[in-house]
């Protein structure tokens, strides 16, 4: 059964986001539920390289990976959410994270 959070609030380091853009594929580097699986949660990926956040199920970000500062941060709550990919910040009306399954990573340990 899904914890629905009244908030979520989650800190994504560069050196992560690097590590999920020297992989070959796709791969997220933290997620709500298992890989693949359908969610209206969150999750950080990098595909191409770009990063990919989603929120809600819908994704609400795809660009190229910025060559400095790569660190994503995501503050969810009631009303909406706030990402922010190293400096840039962008608000996210309406859209929250409704459920968690599991913390789940692509990345090797």
């Amino acid at each position: 059964m899904p914890y629905a959070p009244a908030e979520t609030h989650l800190d994504v380091p560069c050196p992560v986001v690097r590590a999920g853009q020297r992989e070959s594929g796709p791969t997220t580097l933290v997620a709500s539920t298992r890989p693949g699986a359908p969610s209206t949660g969150f999750a950080v990926l990098t595909a191409d390289g770009d990063l990919l956040v989603q929120v809600g199920g819908k994704q609400v970000h795809r660009g190229p990976i910025p060559a400095g500062d790569c660190s994503v941060r995501l503050d969810a709550a009631g009303a909406g959410s706030t990402l922010r990919i190293g400096p840039d910040t962008t608000a996210l009306p309406g859209d929250r994270v409704r459920e968690v399954f599991a913390f789940t990573t692509d990345l090797p340990a």
